[in-house]
């Protein structure tokens, strides 16, 4: 009996990714992640900025289809990567995968599908009406001084930032933080009506969710 037991702790205990950093003690299925694959090993000892929205870990959630595991991750921006530590304390990512999603730093990520690419986006508002953010990091190479009394100017990563927005099961569409990008996809008098009963300019990310949320709302009742 005792022989039996240990065996089959000793399977269960195999089948799971085991690691604890900055106190949080996380438990992943192995098939749930791989080594990190990052292009960006080859990024030049004086770049300015960051592949990182935030270099530190976060404690989070990563979500496997309806089960959920503790975990400390971040987000790699220039790699497209939502990394995490091993019991070694190397870097290692999520598999990218539809049914896998992350919560952590404040932000919801999923993989979603934009055209021929597929990618991490954050979640806005997800209902009828739903806005993502895709927030890379771009690599501007070191350019050269035009003379002899200008400098180089070191590479650096910059902000890369995109919206797509989507409509039930239809498509993501890309679109700018603008009314009138949203009412050639709403409908010009949707966001007319809404933008003059509510004073709203309907160019940031707050003005452009509390317009989806006000519409899924309306959906529901």
């Amino acid at each position: 009996m005792k022989k039996s037991l240990v065996l089959l702790l000793a399977l269960c205990t195999s089948s799971l990714f085991y690691a604890q950093v900055s106190g949080v003690r996380t438990e992943l299925p192995t098939e749930m992640v791989r080594n990190f694959q990052m292009g960006n090993n080859i990024l030049p000892t004086n770049l300015v900025g960051t592949p990182f929205l935030d270099e530190t870990f976060s404690p989070g959630i990563a979500q496997v289809k309806d089960k959920k595991y503790n975990a400390v991750l971040r987000y790699n921006a220039y790699a497209d990567e939502i990394e995490m530590k091993d019991e070694n304390n190397e870097s290692i990512a999520l598999l990218k995968r539809d049914y896998i999603t992350a919560s952590f730093g404040g932000n919801d990520y999923q993989i979603l599908t934009m055209g021929d690419k597929k990618g991490y986006v954050i979640t806005l508002e997800e209902g009828a009406y739903s806005l993502y953010k895709r927030h890379q990091k771009e690599f501007i190479p070191e350019k050269e001084a035009t003379s002899s009394y200008g400098s180089n100017k070191p590479p650096q990563l910059v902000d890369d930032i995109t919206y797509y927005i989507k409509m039930g099961d239809e498509a993501a569409t890309e679109i700018k933080l603008k009314k009138s990008d949203l009412a050639k996809f709403l409908g010009e008098k949707k966001v007319k009506e809404y933008a003059k009963m509510n004073k709203s300019k309907l160019n940031s990310e707050q003005d452009v969710i509390a317009l989806l949320k006000t519409l899924n709302a309306g959906v529901q009742s």
